[in-house]
């Protein structure tokens, strides 16, 4: 598992996970948990900022919930990114992947 603000090269097949994780919940466990045993590429990405909650928990909190999930999974990385690029919904954050990385195929998973 790693934490990263960049994201450089996607692999071949990515799945990306935009989620409050206000806080992070056996819920997104298990959904995290079902796509790291395909054995795929999964990036979890907490928002920086939410376009409806306004109460979230301090970012770098939730980032360490998630990290502390997330440490036994193989093929799971939590990003930092959106503390750097701030957009407000996950649709901006995508547009902002693909305009900076080249993805092959994402499978994008908003709940």
């Amino acid at each position: 598992m790693n934490t990263n603000n960049t994201i450089e090269e996607a692999p071949v097949k990515w799945y990306l996970y935009g989620l409050s994780a206000n806080p992070p919940t056996k819920a997104h466990y298990e959904i995290i948990k079902c796509i790291d045993s395909l054995n795929e590429q999964l990036t979890v990405f907490p928002c920086y900022r939410h376009p409806i909650k306004t109460n979230l928990i301090d970012f770098t909190h939730r980032v360490n919930m998630l990290n502390l999930m997330c440490s036994n999974f193989k093929n799971v990385q939590v990003s930092t990114l959106e503390q750097n690029i701030q957009p407000n919904t996950t649709f901006e954050l995508i547009v902002y992947l693909r305009s900076t990385v080249s993805l092959c195929h994402v499978t994008i998973f908003v709940i």
